[in-house]
């Protein structure tokens, strides 16, 4: 799907597919990554085109987030308030901002790292992610968990870090110390993830997997 002079427009067949994995945090949460340059905000129902979709009263489709250099562009094709102010027109999006969606919906974008350009979406409202995720990431070539401020999964726990990222064998994991991987015991330093991957640390456990 993209967004073409306000209006959404399906890809010719045989276009390549949307690109997501959900990353299961034991004790933490479960979290989206979305690989597309643009991805687009909507309701959460059978067969919604959708990357980020929401299970709430909102249209099918109320807006896109695209990918500039380091940064993102919001742009609205619905009603969408970006820091208390109406937005019509596609607009950059700071570090940090609140969206609002309607008269209830409210998202949170954040890039909390300054050399990653990887961001997050969090729902401030009581509203909630398809999938049951609890956030969103939008995610380019790397992603960072940890106990950090600058982690896009924050493991308030963890004592160390660990690096997701892209290559040209699909994504890797980097770890500074040795885990199980599928019951199987893998040293420090990098590997590559595998679908439905089971991951254990020392103080710590995950499951990678393609959305459902």
């Amino acid at each position: 799907m993209v967004v073409e002079a306000g209006r959404v427009r399906t890809e010719r067949a045989g276009a390549r597919e949307s690109q997501y994995h959900t990353l299961w945090v034991d004790g933490v949460g479960g979290f989206q990554l979305c690989e597309d340059a643009e991805v687009l905000i909507g309701h959460a129902l059978p067969g919604a085109v959708a990357g980020v979709q929401i299970e709430g009263d909102l249209p099918r489709v109320v807006g896109a987030l695209r990918r500039a250099d380091d940064r993102f562009l919001l742009q609205p094709l619905q009603p969408v308030a970006l820091d208390g102010r109406m937005v019509d027109r596609p607009v950059l999006l700071p570090s940090r901002a609140v969206m609002q969606i309607g008269r209830r919906i409210t998202l949170q974008f954040s890039q909390p790292s300054p050399l990653c350009t990887s961001a997050r979406l969090e729902l401030l409202s009581h509203h909630r992610f398809g999938n049951h995720v609890d956030a969103v990431l939008l995610v380019g070539n790397t992603c960072l968990l940890g106990p950090g401020e600058h982690c896009h999964v924050r493991c308030p726990a963890w004592t160390d870090e660990i690096l997701l990222y892209r290559s040209e064998q699909g994504w890797m994991m980097r770890s500074k110390a040795p885990l199980w991987a599928d019951g199987q015991w893998q040293p420090a330093g990098s590997f590559p993830l595998r679908s439905r991957m089971r991951l254990v640390g020392e103080t710590w456990s995950m499951t990678w997997s393609p959305r459902a």
